[in-house]
């Protein structure tokens, strides 16, 4: 026994010099629950969601948190009309980076702040069969812009937190626009505008936060 003695301390000071040079690093991942009831009751989508971003991810720095959000909507449906059958098919996808940055206001709640850049993508493509002709129509439209944005967190534990946020949203938006007339000419537009408004607290995430603890390779110890 007395010969292992040497090797089991120098395990201890391994381990000890391992963890003391570990580094720990706290993300959050969140999911907007105001997304998805509003997604559930409105099914043909005549309330606009003004949030999209359905999923949100976090991780700590020193001073302030890197926000990442993403969303995607896929659709394909058919309008049976008097005169015609219209066949729709619609995508969209975003995802924005963002900084935040908090203050404890009391023991369980927490004022946030920030800003975030968004990039986003639609498109709609429909087609309309009507006799003797099919009229095909193609949007597409590119976003872009800055939403600044303030907060509130409140700890349900130690580990997960529900969190409001109330944006001034920002946006440049460059469209195209195709219409095909089968036996006719196509014709193309563009355009490009811009807008800004102001979203009241429509955004109810809950996350869920954990530390993941790195140690050090061998050319670090």
């Amino acid at each position: 026994m007395k010969k292992f003695i040497p090797f089991i301390f120098l395990f201890y000071i391994t381990q000890d010099q391992l963890l003391s040079q570990s580094k720990e690093s706290q993300y959050e991942l969140g999911m907007n629950l105001a997304n998805i009831i509003t997604a559930t009751f409105n099914i043909d989508r005549t309330t606009e969601v003004t949030d999209p971003f359905t999923f949100l991810a976090k991780r700590k720095n020193t001073r302030s948190y890197t926000r990442f959000g993403a969303y995607l909507y896929l659709s394909k449906s058919t309008e049976f009309l008097t005169s015609s059958d219209i066949e729709i098919d619609e995508k969209e996808f975003g995802f924005k980076v963002g900084k935040e940055w908090r203050k404890l206001i009391l023991a369980k709640l927490e004022l946030t702040y920030g800003v975030d850049i968004p990039f986003e993508y639609a498109s709609r493509k429909s087609i309309a069969n009507v006799f003797p002709s099919e009229i095909t129509t193609e949007d597409r439209i590119y976003s872009t812009g800055l939403s600044p944005y303030v907060g509130l967190n409140y700890h349900l534990g130690k580990y997960v937190y529900l969190a409001i946020e109330s944006n001034l949203s920002g946006k440049i938006n460059f469209a195209e626009l195709k219409r095909i007339n089968t036996g006719s000419p196509s014709k193309d537009f563009s355009y490009r505008n811009w807008s800004i408004r102001h979203n009241l607290p429509q955004s109810i995430y809950i996350s869920v936060s954990y530390t993941h603890l790195t140690l050090p390779t061998n050319r670090e110890v």
